[in-house]
């Protein structure tokens, strides 16, 4: 099984209206654990973990057998509500003693409400003293735990237990490449920037950002096909009187944003008008004030962080995010904005008044 066809049987699965990612991930999961055991219980070697958690696993690494079994029917009780943990793991050790492991899945969803304020967690908890084994309960999700009365595994230390395994089984490694294509865990960036393409997703993840950022610009700000420009050696990106991206610097490479005082499509602002919106967006402590002309621009001001190999892509996007946030919440690209809208508006006038001295096409 490749990762293509990972992505491709997701694909299809999925239900209009409905995702289905957090069923199909543990259904792949489970199929891996089946075929090799070992990443996941490197994985659940935790000695930090709640005492109680503890007592029920022991040491993983003892375990001769792994079981693992999707959706499992918890019965309703009379004071418990029926339940359905999404990965049940039978756990057989070398003395012949048994356990089980119930493990939440979770990417997106929130925990599901039960009656009287509870989630599954609360039902789940019920019933683990009636189980015929002793049992524990682990949430696995981007953050760990859900909540603090159990243990939890990230997806990230998942992948790095994957990671850590000698010659994992396939379904792992085409696993770990689904999650990190779909930023379930974002991928680290590459260790050279020999590569152009080898960061063009995470300046897919920006671009997208970007257009998010700004809602209903007078045109848009981000940039098409980035994913083709990037991999053909294009890292640095023009949106309006911005300039984004990856550039040299004097100890490596940075990441950067610039404001400049002027941009597509032919607009430009003084200078002063620049300085005075960052000014009054109170950044001029958080940006780097310069004077760097290219382009057919100035670029005024600037906010730069290095780029560290294996740096994790989802810090990178955060970074940027707060960057782009800097200029909107602080409104400092209106004047630019303001200045397109009328050369916009001047245009669609000068059109309409060619058409109407033509009068209608024959």
């Amino acid at each position: 099984m490749a990762t293509a066809d990972l992505e491709r049987l997701y694909s299809r699965s999925q239900a209009p209206g409905y995702s289905t990612l957090e069923d199909y991930t543990t259904e792949v999961l489970a199929l891996a654990i089946r075929e090799d055991h070992r990443p996941l219980l490197r994985a659940l070697s935790k000695p930090d973990w709640p005492a109680a958690t503890l007592d029920v696993l022991g040491d993983p690494r003892g375990y001769r057998s792994v079981r693992p079994e999707t959706q499992t029917h918890l019965e309703q009780l009379v004071d418990v509500d029926a339940g359905r943990p999404d990965l049940t793991v039978g756990l057989d050790d070398d003395s012949g003693g048994q356990r089980a492991l119930w493990i939440e899945v979770k990417i997106d969803a929130p925990l599901t409400p039960h009656r009287h304020g509870l989630t599954q967690l609360d039902v789940y908890l019920a019933h683990i003293p009636l189980q015929p084994v002793p049992t524990a309960l682990v949430t696995l999700a981007k953050t760990a735990p859900l909540d603090k009365r159990v243990a939890g595994i990230t997806w990230e230390s998942l992948l790095n237990a994957v990671d850590a395994t000698p010659e994992p089984d396939r379904w792992w490694v085409d696993l770990a490449a689904f999650l990190r294509g779909r930023w379930v865990v974002a991928p680290r960036l590459p260790d050279t920037h020999a590569d152009p393409a080898a960061f063009a997703e995470v300046y897919v993840k920006i671009n997208s950002v970007l257009r998010g950022t700004w809602q209903n610009p007078p045109l848009p700000l981000h940039t098409d096909a980035i994913k083709a420009r990037v991999e053909k050696g294009h890292l640095e990106c023009s949106s309006g009187p911005m300039i984004w991206g990856m550039r040299p610097d004097v100890e490596g490479s940075v990441w950067y944003v610039s404001m400049a005082d002027s941009g597509h499509p032919g607009v430009s602002v003084p200078a002063a008008t620049v300085v005075e919106a960052m000014r009054a967006a109170r950044l001029l402590a958080t940006w780097k004030s310069i004077e760097r002309h290219r382009w057919g621009r100035t670029e005024l001001f600037e906010k730069t962080r290095p780029v560290v190999a294996s740096d994790p892509a989802d810090e990178v996007l955060a970074w940027f995010t707060q960057a782009f946030n800097d200029l909107r919440d602080g409104q400092v690209l209106e004047p630019h904005l303001a200045r397109v809208r009328e050369k916009l508006r001047l245009a669609a006038e000068k059109k309409a008044s060619k058409a109407s001295r033509e009068g209608p096409s024959t």
